[in-house]
């Protein structure tokens, strides 16, 4: 009889059941502090990283209001991810707090003796005294609890199987709570009956019963398998549960005649054997999907009353049910419900990476957007560029065709460039500002005028305008000599001369040194047919040409120069103030999501080691 499992045996090995359990949660546990101490990491070096960012972004540039709202972004999505995971339940714990055990839900009909085997499951003792439920009376002590009341009439009241601790039994409709008791390692759930006259009650056991390891179910053996059982019974198998089928009170009252008491003696005896294996073959053949051993006739009475007797305990059927709730204590789905927090955690740790989604795509975005930006600024400021420089030759243009009225004066030509040159300044201020705020605002709503004070008048080396110049002597008067008067014709044909020559040669300007060259020729040959001559001369400076087209090419040019050259350097600064910072932002959030992830991974790692190692 070494083999038979005694209440206190089944006990004590629910008390080891609870220590798996216990030391699986622990283990769980422990990886969540790694887990809280990444994510804490991770929250501040975020927080670090996006508040220098924002601080690093130049108060003026046109591109920070951009950065600053993708910034914004991910720290919203930081905070978010934050606040989830506060609110979530990591699954650190068991559900309801009935899975750091093995949860068995007595199901069944009202009055098939529920109450009465759960009470003995407790106490040893189908009707507890006030003395056996005293602390010193046992060192496994049942807590008892109360989940829902359904308050219907004749049922028991709120909290009544707590305070008493024990089940009402023999009412009407004893049970009209979820309600149960917890001993180490065991928690055991009384339920309302299944087709209780109160509908709320049924109801209420259907919600409670997928939450079973095991489903005790018990039928009276007054009348067994009853057609709504047999229903019942086979719905419920379809979930996949493990079900123990009970024929309760399988026992009688024998009275007989006492001759030494001289009274009428009741005995509690269990019925025979045959009449047990009739009940249960009935119900197997009516079932069709329920092995033999899975239907048990049990008295808790007569256990109770023969508790010290292990032939007539086994005969109770009360073993053979403490030696199935052993070995389904210690079958794979109880290792695999103690790995429920390690799972749990491992599905919360998915959640967590499957949440660190958003940030990588903030960060692609703010990739995407930086590098949008290398190329489309320059496009873009570079078309407004040449718009602007085709607006100040326009300028300068107009100008100088005003100027050519003084391009016979020097002196007044150059006070006119000066005053011009102060007008042109302003007006390429103006054109590089409106350049820029145009062109910048096709990039970003809110401009600030970056260039006010960074285009540079001084590199604007404009030259003067000059007039090109020659002395040449003309007749003033002369002395009359002896020759003929046709004498002259010399010198007037050698001007005409030297003055063709002279243009061929050089121009307006060769034609009137020629003419000079050429007279004084021709004069030497007609001096040498008349008598010499005296001839009076003066020096008279004659205009041969002037810079004017050259200083307006030059004028252009430089303008045109300063456009491009301030336009493309602030675009320039623009972009490596900003983009550069952005750039590295953009790299240290990365490095970030990377080292949570890698610390996640590995958490997760070592979740499922531990899930393996609980279900071996």
């Amino acid at each position: 009889m070494s083999d038979v499992i005694l209440r206190e045996n089944l006990l004590s090995s629910f008390l080891e059941l609870q220590e798996s359990f216990k030391e699986s949660l622990d283990d769980a546990k422990k990886l969540d502090k790694q887990f809280q101490k990444i994510q804490k990491d991770f929250s501040v070096r975020m927080a670090s990283c996006i508040r220098q960012a924002k601080k690093s972004l130049p108060y003026e540039n046109p591109l920070s209001n951009q950065m600053d709202s993708i910034l914004s972004a991910i720290s919203a999505t930081d905070k978010a991810w934050q606040d989830n995971l506060t609110s979530y339940d990591k699954g650190l714990n068991f559900r309801q707090n009935f899975q750091d055990s093995l949860l068995v839900f007595v199901f069944g009909k009202v009055k098939s003796g529920k109450s009465s085997l759960g009470n003995y499951m407790a106490w040893g003792n189908t009707d507890p005294s006030t003395i056996l439920k005293t602390p010193e009376s046992t060192i496994y002590q049942p807590e008892y609890f109360t989940e829902v009341n359904t308050n219907v009439a004749n049922g028991d009241t709120h909290d009544e199987a707590k305070l008493n601790r024990e089940f009402r039994v023999g009412a009407t409709e004893a049970t009209s709570s979820i309600q149960g008791f917890r001993l180490p390692g065991l928690t055991w759930v009384d339920s309302p009956g299944l087709h209780s006259v109160n509908d709320i009650n049924g109801q209420l056991a259907q919600e409670y019963v997928d939450h079973a390891d095991l489903i005790l179910y018990t039928m009276s053996s007054d009348a067994p398998g009853r057609a709504s059982d047999i229903e019942e019974i086979k719905e419920l198998t379809n979930k996949g549960k493990e079900i123990l089928i009970l024929i309760t009170g399988s026992d009688f009252n024998d009275e007989f005649w006492d001759d030494e008491l001289n009274d009428l003696v009741v005995k509690v005896k269990m019925k025979t054997d045959g009449n047990q294996q009739k009940q249960r073959e009935y119900i197997k053949n009516e079932l069709k999907v329920v092995n033999s051993r899975d239907i048990l006739s049990v008295s808790a009475r007569y256990a109770q009353e023969h508790s010290d007797e292990l032939n007539e305990m086994e005969s109770s059927g009360i073993t053979q049910l403490f030696s199935r709730l052993r070995s389904i204590s210690q079958n794979q789905g109880l290792q695999i419900k103690r790995a429920v927090p390690m799972t749990n955690f491992n599905q919360f740790l998915s959640k967590c990476q499957k949440e660190l989604h958003p940030y990588k795509k903030l960060t692609e975005d703010l990739n995407a957007e930086i590098s949008k930006l290398e190329r489309s600024v320059p496009m873009v400021m570079s078309r407004y560029a040449r718009e602007a420089q085709q607006e100040m030759c326009a300028v300068l243009s107009n100008t100088f065709d005003s100027l050519a009225n003084h391009r016979d004066d020097d002196e007044k030509m150059n006070q006119e460039l000066r005053e011009a040159r102060r007008g042109w300044n302003d007006k390429l201020q103006q054109i590089i500002g409106v350049a820029l705020e145009s062109g910048l605002v096709d990039i970003s709503t809110n401009l600030k005028q970056a260039a006010d004070k960074t285009w540079y008048t001084a590199s604007l080396e404009l030259p003067g305008f000059s007039i090109e110049k020659v002395t040449e002597k003309i007749p003033a008067g002369h002395v009359p000599g002896t020759k003929k008067r046709y004498s002259g014709w010399g010198g007037l044909s050698g001007t005409l001369v030297g003055g063709a020559v002279g243009f061929l040669f050089g121009g307006p300007p060769g034609a009137i040194l020629g003419s000079s060259l050429g007279g004084g020729a021709g004069g030497l040959a007609g001096s040498a047919i008349g008598d010499d001559a005296k001839l009076k001369t003066k020096d008279i400076e004659i205009n041969v040409g002037d810079n004017l087209e050259s200083l307006k090419k030059q004028v252009r040019d430089e303008y045109l120069r300063v456009i491009e050259t301030v336009i493309k350097d602030e675009s320039d600064k623009m972009l490596k103030d900003v983009l550069a910072d952005m750039r590295n932002v953009t790299r240290q959030i990365t490095n970030e999501l990377s080292s949570v992830n890698e610390g996640i991974k590995n958490l997760k790692a070592l979740s499922l080691q531990n899930n393996r190692r609980e279900v071996r």
